[in-house]
């Protein structure tokens, strides 16, 4: 029996090894597999909630998000990063929401949502490996 290559199987497995190895190795190698797998994350989150009657304010989700993962990257950073992140990723899109028609206040809450649901939730493996003996948790 010959094996196809185009079973989702397999390409399921090439896609977990290198996620699985950055785990492991840490440092650079997760932050940069972290930041990707958050930032695809919000990319799913707002193009699911945009089939409906929403239009998020994606620009803005994904600048933050990439701010924050840079943040995490290039300073030691804790909790308090991702407060003032989430506070200022808020009033930036109700400001937007009120200065632009086009956009509502359910747009806005569901780009900020998205930003917390994602990119936060994936900053704080980030966070989790940075505590001493973080990685073993």
């Amino acid at each position: 029996m010959i094996m196809q290559l185009s079973d989702n199987r397999y390409f399921g497995v090439l896609f977990l090894i290198p996620i699985l190895l950055a785990f492991f190795l840490g440092g650079v190698y997760l932050h940069i597999v972290v930041s990707i797998m958050g930032l695809r994350a919000l990319y799913e989150f707002y193009t699911v909630v945009a089939k409906k009657s929403t239009k998020p304010l994606d620009m803005v989700g994904y600048g933050f998000g990439i701010l924050l993962f840079s943040l995490l990257y290039t300073a030691p950073s804790d909790l308090t990063t991702m407060a003032i992140l989430t506070i200022l990723i808020t009033v930036t899109a109700l400001a937007i929401s009120v200065f632009h028609r086009e956009y509502n206040f359910i747009d806005a809450s569901i780009t900020v949502a998205g930003f917390i649901y994602t990119c936060v939730f994936f900053a704080l493996i980030l966070l989790i490996y940075a505590m001493p003996n973080g990685n073993w948790y």
